[in-house]
Parts: structure tokens; C-alpha cells; sequence
């Protein structure tokens, strides 16, 4: 059964074929450097023999990059670049070759073993590639690593023919005729140039090519068209999502995470982004804002989780300036409200037994610290907040501090009474939407400008526009302080939707998610006034699981935060095109997941949390846990 599975993936997905043929080739090459080397090289018959040896040396050491750089998740620029470095010296030494050819005397023999052998191969090697459509020619990591597949092959395919062609020249006597010595030295620099023009093109597809926009991502590309599960077809879908990639072991994740769950079900359609830091770094956060922007238009998007620099992380990755976080850069595009639910599975406890409900945090995404001025100011320095008018005018001048004592530093904030408004509606919406009482809590007590302002607007809506709905929905709308919020949080059963601005969101969101058990168990969604969704891991990207990776080990990586970002996308996009088979799916892989970690299979940092009568956890690692996941959803 699970070869039958095998086989029609490998005939029907076109990627998942072309990575065992480049694996095939691979050893193919070997087999050629083998035969060259035994038969010519180790007698020493002539420098153009040894010549092959080393141009399969070269051409089997691409084909092994190639590999490696897909499994590392390389960017699809760096493939580009990468093979167009080797295809360089293989260009360089078909020149070579052919003047070697051209002025010594090289002794040949029409082997025809070696002449049926090299044309079935090439016969066999170009049937293969005409049986696929060019996907190679899509601007993403999919289609850069297909066409630096395709471009080693073509310049394999150069190499053989020259070869066929010098025997067959050399047979028909070009000793004694000039001419046909000439015009095989003549086509031998015409392949090698064509093999350097081919090294040309793949890097001017890595230097080209924003890769901000992408036709359709590689559901089709990975079509299987064997109905694999349960005989269920693929899902149409109508509009893109707005795909945006990330860094490191979350980025590994998330390519597993549509291979394994997504693509075999469905008819995928994004609008691709690579929010890398080496992308972002090169298009100077353009990428960023390019990708906020999509997500304005097309209503729905699912991020990865992002870098956000600090100094060590500017020169690791030799960064031009330390860029700002992705997510405030979208959350200030959006204008939007972060709002994070815990993932209830049965088995994992919360830290605080008391909790037996979800705790929904409500976090403002607009303003604070992220958007916040900063500096330093030197001993004797007076630091003042100044408010000017429209045309220039003083209109208030307060003093911060006088640094007479000594230097120090400052801090501006800010924020926009529409920004607030548009906050404290979408958490009354949300409220009423799950039926949980609101709390709202600020330090208005301290901050009776900034703070107050706050609660005041989050009042004001509510007596105008929302306490009859609340009173019609039985739930309650509570103003507190921080302080306060925090003790009664800790001493509640759940069951709240908790409101915070946007620096006590970023906070006690973590709080809250490791309480129940662990980040990679927390939802995150940003929701903005005008309707759009943007669904995200409320995690980072795993740093030390990602040098393990690198490193070759095996890691458990928790992916279900990752998995639920897909899944609320998805979900979200069926709702708004009318796709209810969508939205269904995504429900059923929410399911398999949950079900996966109550059945005892999970990531390392569950085993320690798991406690289930008659159930011994077994740990899984990262893609373990996401093949567990899809074998329960073939279920």
C-alpha cells in the first residue's frame, strides 16, 4: 500500500519527482566519473580523458549542492546563485576540452557501448523532462530549485552530445580532414558557451525576480492526482492567501507543514512573500510592506514566524541596519487588533489547575514602544515633550527630565484616538462573536493622560454602541487596572477575553501561553476595522532546534501553533469565498492535530505536560509529530 502511494506521488508530484530524478542523475554522474576514471584516467591515456573525470567530479558536486541546499531550505536566490557558480567552470572547461581536442593529437576509438549507453540516457533524461510542464519557470524557491535541476541537466545533456559528436568525428577521419577537425572544435565552443550562457540566465533569475509576487504556489506543481485520502479530491479555492515565509527552524516547519498536510488536499493558491531577514535585508523591508499591503487587498494571510534584530543578529547576518519588527510593520499597515487563544488539547494541564476555560488576550497593535522614538541624552542635557501646531507654533512644552546629574536615556510613545477606537470595537465585536465577558485594563492611576484616554474611549463606545448588545448576550464589560486584571486572571476558571494595549499584550500573551503549557500552543490572529485577517504562530523561530537542523540532529520542534495559522487561513478564506469544504478541512486538521497529542504523540516540550490515565507520551520529533498528524487525518 505504502509503495502504491509512493509511486503515484512520485508520477503525479512534479517536485517530489524531480527531487528523487536529481537524486538519480546524482549517481548517475558517478557512474560516468567511475567509468571514465578506470577506463582512461588511472592508465593515463591522455589529459582529455582526465579532463571528464573531473568535469562529472564537477557536475556530481552541483547536483550534490543542489540537494543539500533544498534540504537546508536555502532560498531559492541562493540555489540560483549557487548553481550558476558551478555551471561556470563547466562551461569554462568545455572550451577547454575543445582546444585540447582541436590542437593535440587525442587517441580515440568509436566505443559503441559508450556511444548506446550516453545516447539512451540522454534519450531517457529528455523524455523525462518533456513529461512535466515548466514549473520551473515560477518565481519562487519551488521553481528556482527546478530550474537549477534543469539547467545541470541541460549542460549534462551539452557534455554528452559533444562527446558522441567528437567520437563520431574522429571515426569518420578527422585526421586527415581539417575541416571536420574545425567544425568539431567549432561546436565545442559552441556548447561550452551555451553552458555559460545557462550559468548566466539562473543568475540573473537569482538577481531578478523580487519573488513579492508569485503566480500559484506548488499545489498544483504537487498535484497528486490518485485521491490519497478517504478518495477526497482537492479543494478549489477562489482567492489567494497572502503567504508570508519566515526564518529559520519555523521556516523548515512551514515547508513540511504544506507538503505533508495542505498540498495533498488542496488546490492551494497564495501570493507568496519571503519575509526572510536575507529578503528583508536586500529589499530594505519593502518586502514587508509590500506583503501588509497584500494582505489589505486580498482580506486573508498566514504568516511565519520572523527575526526581529537585535545588534548579535545584525552581524550574524551582516544585516545593513537592524530593520523593525515585520509584525509591527504590518500591525501598523493594518491597524489592526492581535487576539491570542490558547490550543486546549486533554492531557496537557495548565500550570494553573484553576484554569479550565481559554483565556483569550485582545492586543492593541498600534502604537507604544513599537512605535516609539528613543535616544540618549548626555549629563547636563534637558529633555523636554513638545506638541506643535499646524503651522509651527508652540503649544505645549514640558520638561521630561533635567540630566543635570547625570546622562541617561528617553523614550517617546504615542497613539491615535482612531487607532483606540478601532481597538475597542473589534474586542467588543469579538466579544460578543465568542459569547465571553470583556475585561479592559490599563495604569490609568499612573498614567492619567496616556492611559486614561484608553479607558475613556473603550467607555464611551460601549455606553453608545455596545451595552445593550453585551446586556442581550449575557456578558459583562469590566475596566480594571493592570494590577488587578493580573490577580484575577490568575485566580479565574478561564472563559475571558482579556484586553490589554499593545506592550502588556506582547507580555502577558507569553504568560498566559506557557501557563496552559506551551507557546507553540497559542493562536494568534490580527483582525483589522476593515475586515482583514492575518493568522501567525504567537512564537518565534525556534533559534536553537534551527542550528540543530543545520547541524544534521534530529529535534522535536512543536509545530501546532504553525499548523493552526495555516488552518485559521484557510478556514477564514473558505468563510469569506463561500468554500464551506475549505473551512471543513481546516476544522478536520485542527482536529487531527489535537486528537494526534491526546492519543500520546507529541513534541518534546509536551512530554513533561502530558498527564492522561493508562497513557505513556511518545515523544516524536519535528516531522514525526506532522506525519502522525496526517496518518489520524487519513483516519
Amino acid at each position: 500500500m505504502q509503495l502504491r502511494i509512493v509511486s503515484k506521488r512520485f508520477f503525479g508530484d512534479y517536485v517530489y519527482r524531480s527531487l528523487w530524478l536529481a537524486a538519480g542523475t546524482l549517481a548517475a554522474d558517478f557512474l560516468f566519473l567511475l567509468y571514465n576514471a578506470l577506463l582512461y584516467f588511472s592508465a593515463g591515456s591522455s589529459l582529455w580523458y582526465s579532463s571528464q573525470v573531473l568535469w562529472f567530479a564537477l557536475l556530481a558536486a552541483g547536483r550534490a549542492l543542489l540537494l543539500v541546499l533544498w534540504r537546508r531550505g536555502a532560498s531559492g536566490r541562493c540555489i540560483c546563485f549557487a548553481i550558476s557558480a558551478v555551471l561556470v567552470p563547466l562551461g569554462a572547461e568545455f572550451l577547454v576540452l575543445s582546444y585540447l581536442v582541436y590542437t593535440t593529437d587525442v587517441p580515440m576509438t568509436l566505443n559503441f557501448f559508450y556511444v548506446i549507453v550516453g545516447g539512451v540516457y540522454i534519450l531517457i533524461k529528455l523524455a523525462v523532462s518533456l513529461s512535466g510542464k515548466r514549473h520551473y519557470k515560477r518565481v519562487s524557491r519551488e521553481g528556482d530549485f527546478l530550474a537549477g535541476k534543469k539547467y545541470l541537466s541541460r549542460a549534462e545533456n551539452l557534455f554528452l552530445f559533444n562527446l558522441l559528436f567528437n567520437r563520431l568525428i574522429y571515426y569518420y577521419g578527422w585526421e586527415q580532414d581539417g575541416g571536420l577537425r574545425l567544425s568539431n572544435f567549432l561546436a565545442g565552443c559552441l556548447f561550452g558557451a551555451l553552458t555559460l550562457l545557462l550559468a548566466l540566465l539562473l543568475f540573473l533569475r537569482g538577481q531578478g525576480g523580487k519573488r513579492l509576487k508569485s503566480c500559484e504556489d506548488f499545489a498544483k506543481i504537487g498535484e497528486i492526482k490518485a485521491k490519497e485520502v478517504d478518495s477526497m479530491a482537492k479543494i478549489q479555492m477562489k482567492t489567494p492567501i497572502v503567504e508570508m515565509d519566515g526564518d529559520e527552524m519555523t521556516r523548515v516547519l512551514w515547508q513540511w507543514i504544506k507538503e505533508d498536510l495542505i498540498l495533498p488536499y488542496v488546490d492551494l493558491k497564495t501570493e507568496y512573500y519571503d519575509l526572510g531577514l536575507p529578503e528583508r535585508d536586500r529589499t530594505e523591508d519593502a518586502v514587508t510592506v509590500a506583503a501588509a499591503e497584500a494582505n489589505r487587498r486580498l482580506g486573508v494571510g498566514v504568516k511565519c514566524a520572523t527575526i526581529t534584530p537585535n545588534a548579535q543578529r545584525v552581524e550574524e547576518y551582516k544585516l545593513k541596519k537592524m530593520w523593525k519588527s515585520p509584525n509591527g510593520t504590518i500591525r501598523r499597515i493594518l491597524d489592526g487588533t492581535v487576539f491570542r487563544a490558547p490550543i486546549l488539547a486533554k492531557g496537557i494541564t495548565p500550570y494553573i489547575p484553576g484554569w479550565k476555560k481559554p483565556i483569550v488576550l485582545a492586543r492593541h497593535a498600534y502604537g507604544d514602544v513599537y512605535a516609539g522614538v528613543e535616544t540618549r541624552a548626555a549629563a547636563g542635557d534637558k529633555a523636554y515633550l513638545l506638541v506643535e501646531g499646524e503651522n509651527g507654533e508652540v503649544k505645549e512644552k514640558l520638561l521630561i527630565h533635567d540630566f543635570t546629574r547625570g546622562g541617561g536615556i528617553v523614550q517617546s510613545v504615542h497613539n491615535l484616538d482612531a487607532s483606540i477606537a478601532s481597538f475597542a470595537r473589534s474586542c467588543f465585536n469579538y466579544a460578543l462573536d465568542l459569547k465571553m465577558p470583556l475585561w479592559f485594563a490599563t495604569k490609568d492611576t499612573i498614567s492619567k493622560t496616556y492611559d486614561h484616554r484608553f479607558k475613556d474611549i473603550f467607555a464611551e463606545i460601549f455606553e453608545k454602541e455596545y451595552k445593550e448588545k453585551f446586556a442581550a448576550a449575557g456578558i459583562e464589560y469590566m475596566y480594571t487596572l493592570i494590577d488587578d486584571a493580573v490577580a484575577r486572571i490568575v485566580r479565574s476558571e478561564g472563559g475571558v477575553l482579556w484586553a490589554c494595549k499593545n506592550y502588556d499584550g506582547d507580555v502577558m500573551s507569553d504568560m498566559v501561553a506557557t501557563a496552559y503549557g506551551s507557546l507553540g500552543m497559542m493562536t494568534s490572529v490580527l483582525v483589522s476595522p476593515e475586515g482583514n485577517y492575518e493568522f501567525e504562530a504567537a512564537h518565534g523561530t525556534v533559534t536553537r532546534h534551527y542550528y540543530k537542523h543545520l547541524k544534521g540532529e534530529e529535534t522535536s520542534t512543536n509545530s501546532v501553533a504553525t499548523i493552526f495559522a495555516w488552518t485559521g487561513a484557510l478556514a477564514k478564506r473558505g468563510e469569506l469565498d463561500g468554500i464551506p469544504a475549505l473551512t471543513e478541512f481546516a476544522k478536520k486538521l485542527e482536529r487531527a492535530t489535537v486528537e494526534t497529542i491526546e492519543s500520546g504523540e507529541m513534541t518534546g516540550d509536551l512530554v513533561p505536560l502530558f498527564r492522561a490515565e493508562g497513557l505513556q507520551p511518545k515523544k516524536l520529533n519535528s516531522r514525526e509529530f506532522l506525519l502522525a498528524v496526517k496518518k489520524r487525518l487519513k483516519a
